[in-house]
């Protein structure tokens, strides 16, 4: 597989523009904005590489991720796709030169997931912050300022 062929800047661009539209409306509704993981957090760092196809979002609580399924995504052309009896997926159909191409959005929760032993080793992140680690495939983490 050639990334190019994958990740090709048609594609890419729309996908970002889908997660600068989701940030502009979760940031109204909250505040705030969405945590962003996965392929376009690292091109945060790197904009020189390839973005990402797909969207992956975490969210501090259950309610946030369900206001965003129910709806910003419906009403902006996703549906939820069923890639196995485990894995649902919700997408997005764009039209490219290429043909039609699916955006992919996944979003989870840091809700309800106790901090585990692993993350129990102090304050490695600086003073002021608590560190969580979600128990997802990514391991990702997220920062709060403590009280």
């Amino acid at each position: 597989m050639i990334l190019d062929e994958v990740y090709y800047d048609e594609l890419t661009d729309s996908t970002l523009q889908e997660l600068k539209n989701i940030g502009r409306w979760f940031n109204t509704l909250y505040g705030n904005y969405p945590i962003v993981i996965g392929g376009w957090a690292v091109w945060l760092y790197n904009p020189l590489g390839y973005g990402s196809r797909d969207i992956d979002l975490l969210f501090p609580e259950r309610r946030m991720k369900e206001r965003l399924a129910n709806q910003y995504l419906s009403a902006n052309g996703y549906i939820l796709k069923k890639q196995s009896p485990f894995e649902e997926q919700f997408v997005k159909v764009v039209e490219t030169s290429r043909g039609n191409e699916e955006i992919y959005l996944d979003a989870c929760s840091v809700e309800g997931h106790e901090q585990s032993a692993w993350n129990k080793r102090g304050d490695a992140m600086g003073a002021g912050n608590q560190k969580q680690r979600t128990d997802g495939p990514q391991g990702a983490e997220v920062l709060r300022p403590q009280a």
